[in-house]
């Protein structure tokens, strides 16, 4: 493959998917497929000098991706801000690989938590494709999400959140994948729970039967965009599929009440979806 970017890094990442070429490519490259597992938001207008609309919502990260390879089922590249997102797709004995290659990361400090952010963000939003495809195929997702933004350091929030406060009696910092849990909602009670994704003391991914198999993150990460002040983002998120809106807005509180009791009522909500 020819290098877009010469001089700079690339990160690779690829998953398997239990399904078809033509459904990977649905889910990559149109809006209603990447709004069941990546942004909130999307739009997609086909075909090279097309464009890619994104959206986590408005004053969060929003922005748009120019589409300069179109080949379906096959390849997409996108481009934005000098970079390059290549999506390969290949089928071989009934299984679907994915693969993205980010690629015109510089040197340099910024460059690298940019880098380590990508690759952590590649490792989540791939997992949810795959939790999408597996038990939610053709079914629009809704975020419940809310966010929060703290003084504390990494540690010190992490400390906050994952050990043995939100789900009590487990260390999910420690947690490994393939674990059971039960976290603890204020309001809602324990709720089961099954890690499938850990990139521990900073991320980790959670399946919830209980919630029709929703595919729950925990982010501890430094505001996107950066801040003025020092400070560090605590998010709960959740991508429910077939879950009305009074349960969605119930579950919204609930993450929203526990924050409080984990924060000690530190930090003010950045985010709340739905709002």
């Amino acid at each position: 493959m020819t290098d877009l970017n010469p001089g700079t890094r690339s990160l690779a990442s690829s998953i398997d998917l239990d399904a078809t070429p033509e459904q990977v490519w649905e889910m990559i490259a149109t809006g209603e497929g990447l709004a069941r597992w990546f942004p909130i938001e999307a739009r997609v207008t086909p075909g090279v000098g097309g464009e890619i609309w994104f959206s986590w919502g408005k004053g969060v990260m929003e922005g748009a991706a120019r589409i300069v390879a179109w080949d379906p089922p096959r390849r997409l590249v996108s481009e934005w801000g000098g970079m390059h997102d290549t999506y390969t797709i290949e089928s071989a004995g009934g299984t679907t690989t994915l693969s993205v290659v980010s690629s015109g990361f510089g040197e340099g400090g910024d460059w690298d938590d940019m880098y380590d952010s990508v690759r952590t963000g590649w490792m989540f939003e791939l997992g949810g494709l795959q939790h999408a495809l597996a038990h939610h195929p053709g079914q629009d997702r809704d975020v419940v999400r809310v966010v929060r933004r703290c003084a504390p350091d990494r540690e010190a929030l992490a400390a906050m959140v994952l050990e043995d406060a939100l789900a009590p009696g487990v260390d999910l910092g420690a947690a490994r994948v393939g674990d059971q849990v039960d976290l603890e909602l204020d309001g809602l009670g324990r709720i089961a729970a099954r890690v499938v994704v850990g990139n521990q003391p900073r991320d980790l991914a959670l399946v919830t039967p209980s919630l029709n198999n929703a595919y729950w993150r925990v982010m501890l990460e430094a505001p996107c965009g950066g801040s003025p002040e020092p400070a560090m983002d605590a998010t709960l998120w959740a991508s429910t599929y077939g879950l009305d809106a009074p349960a969605r807005e119930q579950l919204g509180r609930a993450i929203n009440a526990t924050l409080d009791r984990l924060l000690g009522g530190a930090g003010a909500p950045v985010a709340i979806t739905p709002s």
